[in-house]
This record gives structure tokens, sequence and C-alpha cells, in this order.
């Protein structure tokens, strides 16, 4: 299952469960709903198998990943009884392994995803694209996503003129995935704003189905 798709499955979920009053869960699975729509890779597998892979700092504050390995393995088990989406199970599961490996435990999401961020090489030189001005914009973006700042410096983007289609069309391949081999400018930078987008639209959905409960 693409992130995307998994991310709106699971806001959906997290919204239920906070109508049920599971509270904790509901809140888990809106955290995972957000780590898993930041991610930038083709598929929840993909990711699953490098949360796996990564070695994260332990400690501090935040949702730890054991409690959120255990979430989403008993929301796998109640979809199951319900005759839920087979893919999405098997996402949750696939997931809820990869949380709960020993090698995680004590981790927080944020120190998990600064490890994937570790983990994932930078975009590789582009013949006639400034790498730098990519790789800068990549970060700045990365570490707005989800939050209010991430408009201000979209906004800033579409105005700099230093910054060419190709570098944006290589930022966008960078940010969400790779795109067309030339990919327009307006259409790259539809796909960074979408991505930032579908998390805005996840925490409004969250929000309103919390606020009716």
């Amino acid at each position: 299952m693409k992130p995307g798709e998994f991310t709106l499955k699971a806001g959906k979920m997290s919204a239920s469960l906070a109508d049920l009053g599971a509270e904790e869960s509901a809140a888990r699975l809106w955290e995972v709903a957000g780590f898993v729509g930041s991610c930038p890779l083709k598929s929840v597998a993909e990711l699953a198998k490098k949360i796996g892979a990564t070695s994260p700092e332990t400690g501090g504050q935040g949702e730890k990943a054991d409690l959120v390995g255990a979430a989403l393995l008993a929301a796998a088990r109640l979809l199951e009884t319900g005759g839920g989406a087979k893919a999405f199970i098997t996402d949750l599961k696939s997931l809820g392994e990869a949380f709960a490996k020993p090698a995680l435990r004590g981790a927080t999401l944020s120190q998990i995803r600064i490890a994937l961020e570790r983990l994932a090489p930078p975009p590789p030189p582009l013949e006639g694209v400034r790498t730098e001005l990519v790789i800068a914009y990549l970060h700045r973006f990365e570490a707005a996503l989800g939050e209010p700042d991430f408009h201000d410096v979209f906004a800033e983007l579409k105005v700099n003129k230093q910054m060419r289609q190709v570098e944006i069309a290589a930022l966008a391949s960078a940010f969400m995935s790779k795109g067309p081999a030339k990919e327009r400018r307006d259409s790259a930078l539809l796909r960074i704003l979408g991505r930032h987008q579908n998390l805005e639209s996840i925490a409004g959905r969250n929000k309103a189905g919390r606020a009716a409960a």
C-alpha cells in the first residue's frame, strides 16, 4: 500500500477509535498516520523494512516505538475480526512488528525519523542541476513538514528565481517520489505542497472527529 493511502485509512480508524473512547489507541494510530504520511518512500512495506534497519537513539519525550507497535498490532487484530481490508491489515502488522523490535525499545517516533533520514542518501548530482540548492530546500521542507511554517518556505520557493525548473523538479523527486523526466515547474510545486496538505487533511479530520465525540 502507498503511504498516502495508508495515512488516510489510519486517520479514519484513529477517529473511529476516538469515538469509541479508546483515546490512547486513537492517539497512537494518529501519530503513525502522520509518521507514514511524511514518508517519501513508495510503499509502507519498504518503510517497515527501513524502520527495522535503523539504530536510533533512545530515551526522551515522545511516543515510544514499542507502545506504537503494540497499538498497531492490536488494530490489525481488531480489523481481522471485522473483515477489514487485507492490504491495510498487512501493513499494520508489518509496521507494528518493525516498531516492536527490541532494538527500538525506548526510542521515540521522532528519534526513528531522524535515524531514517540518516539512512537516506542525498539526491544524486544531476547534470545541470545545482544540487546544493535542492538539498538546502529539502532539509527546510522536511523540518517544517506538518507545521504552519511549511507554507512560509513554500511561498519563498515559488518566488525564488534562483530555483529553476530543473532544481524544483529535482526537489519534488527527492521530497516526494521520482516524477516525469521533464516535469513542469507548476506540477513539481503541486507535488511538493501535496505531501504537506495530505498531513493537514488528516489532522483536520481527526480533530473534527474528536470534537464531534
